[in-house]
C-alpha cells in the first residue's frame, strides 16, 4: 500500500481492507470489521474502561489489544477555541 500521498491513503486503505475481506470470504474464512472514532475516546471515555470493553466484549487480544493500549496510553486531547 502506498501511503506517500495523503490524498490516496484513505481510498487505498479502503480498497485494501475490502480486498482482504473478499479474499477471506473466498477462502471460507469469517471476518469482522470494527471501526472506531477514537477522537471521542479522549474526551468522554475512561481509557482503561475502553481497553477493558474491547477485550471483554469484543474479544480483542494480543497485538491488536496492545496497539489500542499503546495508542491511548499517555495521550491527551485538547482544543483551542478562539473568540
Amino acid at each position: 500500500m502506498d501511503t506517500a500521498d495523503p490524498r490516496t491513503f484513505g481510498p487505498t486503505l479502503h480498497k485494501q481492507v475490502y480486498n482482504n475481506l473478499l479474499f477471506a470470504a473466498d477462502g471460507g474464512q469469517m471476518s469482522a470489521l470494527c471501526l472506531l472514532d477514537l477522537t471521542v475516546a479522549f474526551d468522554t471515555v475512561d481509557h482503561a474502561l475502553l481497553i477493558d470493553r474491547l477485550e471483554r466484549q469484543f474479544g480483542l487480544r494480543d497485538s491488536v489489544l496492545e496497539w489500542f493500549r499503546s495508542y491511548l496510553s499517555g495521550r491527551t486531547f485538547s482544543r483551542r477555541v478562539r473568540r
